[in-house]
């Protein structure tokens, strides 16, 4: 929204930037830092969307990273403890 309202270069997208890239982790995005989160296709997606849309070359660890959330029915899971595919998950990826 940020940068479709011309502030893509602003102070607040750069702070905005900063926290999403705080919410990666190795598995994806998580919803919240802090010890013992875990990444969920979710926050992953919606993090994603949101470096592209900035042109943050981060983006490429989070798209190989929401891949490991897709089911074997083609759905996304919201977590990949959860083998449940999940319509919100699948809507966000």
């Amino acid at each position: 929204a940020l940068v479709a309202a011309g502030q893509g270069e602003s102070g607040l997208m750069t702070k905005a930037v900063a926290y999403l890239q705080s919410t990666i982790t190795p598995q994806g995005a998580v919803y919240a830092v802090g010890e013992g989160a875990i990444a969920d296709a979710n926050s992953t997606a919606l993090v994603l969307q949101a470096l592209i849309a900035v042109g943050d070359p981060t983006a490429t660890t989070l798209t190989n990273a929401l891949t490991t959330f897709q089911g074997p029915s083609g759905a996304f899971l919201y977590q990949g403890s959860d083998m449940t595919d999940n319509v919100f998950s699948t809507v966000q990826a």
